[in-house]
């Protein structure tokens, strides 16, 4: 709530390039340009073909299948990044020379690190199956994926930890 008069009121970034009324209408307009090249898809499809709308119907279950399996690999590397960063960052605090220095080490480490290459490392460098008490285990591209997540988010989850425990 602001006291100055509505011309002073300074404008959301989003409304200085184009007011309000400006976005709804472009959103309308964009939905009528969809509707019109869905429903004349099938008119320049080859015989046989289906239509945009019969496609994405198709596939939906499919996109919905990989949507899901993106919420469930964020929902588990965020936990584990959490939990980990947790150690970490009291790790950051001990009172034993070596290991905080470690802790500092592997926090600067992964929170310099970009995402997509901590990524990239999971998923060309750890094997692509592990043996384990004489039985192998595949180690599918998901939980490498799930892996490479959360080392970001677990260094940062580290200095949050430190930065509450030191204050």
């Amino acid at each position: 709530a602001s006291l100055l008069p509505r011309s002073q009121v300074p404008l959301h970034p989003a409304d200085q390039f184009l007011p309000t009324g400006a976005w709804i209408l472009m959103a309308v307009w964009l939905f009528i340009v969809f509707a019109m090249f869905a429903s004349m898809s099938p008119a320049f499809a080859a015989p046989g073909d289906q239509g945009v709308i019969a496609t994405l119907i198709r596939w939906t279950p499919v996109i919905a299948t990989g949507f899901g399996l993106n919420l469930v690999m964020s929902f588990v590397a965020m936990v584990l990044g959490t939990v980990a960063g947790a150690f970490l960052g009291i790790a950051q605090i001990s009172q034993v020379a070596w290991l905080r220095r470690m802790a500092w080490l592997v926090t600067e480490f992964f929170r310099n690190a970009p995402t997509l290459v901590l990524l990239f490392f999971c998923m060309f460098l750890l094997p692509f199956e592990v043996e384990v008490f004489g039985t192998t285990l595949p180690l599918p591209g998901w939980v490498k994926a799930v892996f490479g997540l959360s080392l970001s988010k677990m260094a940062y989850v580290s200095e949050v930890v430190r930065g509450g425990l030191q204050s």
